[in-house]
């Protein structure tokens, strides 16, 4: 009896954690394969918010430190949160580092994939400095500098222009320029890192 005790266990699943059930990938009377993934399970007790920063950014966070995070389905309700792990790497393609934030899940209120944003301490910089959006900023590896795209007229086409800059500190999703630009200068936003100079580009409203 204790021997057949043994492959009848085997025929029971039993979940390691407390656990939501996100996928069912096996119904009764399915048959599977030894090894086969059978439910997906994900302990909401913690989640974790996933965030990328250039590496002029990486200054201003350091593992343990604790941060805000606002949730845009709670109308920018706040949590509390703190830095789980600082990516050793820069993503070879955006040319960032990504960083985890553990977030507390009170009352398993938060699900996974929800929007949010972090909010770095240290306060926000001076209403004087010039901000761009994140995604403006082009980091240039052959001259080791930073670069904004603006749009300049060559032969009756709009072209794209590079000017390098000189990046402050983050302020949310925006970037400080510290120096390369003035107030008023309109500058490509959207897919900038694709770009090189001479490119055509279209103004989209």
């Amino acid at each position: 009896m204790r021997e057949a005790q043994i492959p009848l266990g085997d025929t029971e699943l039993r979940a390691p954690f407390d656990a939501v059930l996100l996928e069912r990938r096996a119904e009764i009377g399915t048959l599977a394969a030894a090894g086969s993934p059978a439910f997906t399970l994900a302990d909401l007790a913690t989640l974790k918010a996933r965030f990328n920063v250039p590496d002029f950014g990486l200054a201003g966070f350091h593992l343990g430190q604790s941060l805000d995070v606002s949730i845009d389905a709670f109308s920018g309700a706040s949590v509390h949160g703190r830095v789980l792990s600082l990516a050793p790497a820069a993503d070879p393609k955006a040319r960032s580092f990504e960083i985890e934030v553990a977030v507390p899940n009170s009352g398993l209120k938060l699900r996974s994939g929800m929007i949010a944003t972090v909010h770095a301490t240290g306060g926000a910089p001076r209403p004087t400095r010039l901000q761009v959006p994140a995604s403006a900023l082009v980091h240039d590896p052959a001259g080791q500098r930073y670069l904004i795209y603006t749009v300049e007229q060559n032969g009756g086409r709009s072209v794209a222009k590079a000017i390098p800059v000189e990046p402050g500190p983050l302020a949310g999703n925006e970037v400080v320029v510290l120096s390369g630009l003035t107030a008023g200068q309109r500058i490509v936003v959207m897919g900038a890192n694709l770009l090189q100079p001479g490119d055509p580009v279209k103004e989209v409203e």
